[in-house]
């Protein structure tokens, strides 16, 4: 019996900012990693996003355990960047929301 060889095409490209995405999306890999790492499963993930594939999503999950240590600092990074911009914004709107307790 011989057997057939399915090829998979990467799911998984670099965009300018050298952040991984997966093709044909908006989606970033470190965003699959934080719903992963927030205790969603794979099909979790597909049914609250009807846009991406579950091989779209294993294969952004096995693009981030292989990057796993860069793809971690790059959302820590992103994680202290924001709660700066939340720390630090002056807007009406943001003393409004720290007002009703939206944001501390």
């Amino acid at each position: 019996m011989a057997s057939s060889v399915i090829l998979v095409p990467s799911l998984i490209y670099l965009d300018e900012e050298g952040k991984a995405r997966i093709v044909g999306t908006r989606f970033k890999v470190d965003q699959i990693a934080r719903w992963t790492n927030s205790g969603q499963s794979a099909n979790q993930i597909m049914d609250d996003h009807p846009g991406l594939a579950l091989e779209q999503i294993y294969s952004a999950l096995a693009y981030y355990f292989g990057n796993r240590g860069a793809i971690d600092r790059q959302i820590a990074l992103e994680d202290e960047e924001y709660a700066r911009l939340r720390d630090t914004a002056t807007s009406s709107f943001a003393d409004r929301m720290r007002s009703e307790g939206h944001l501390t």
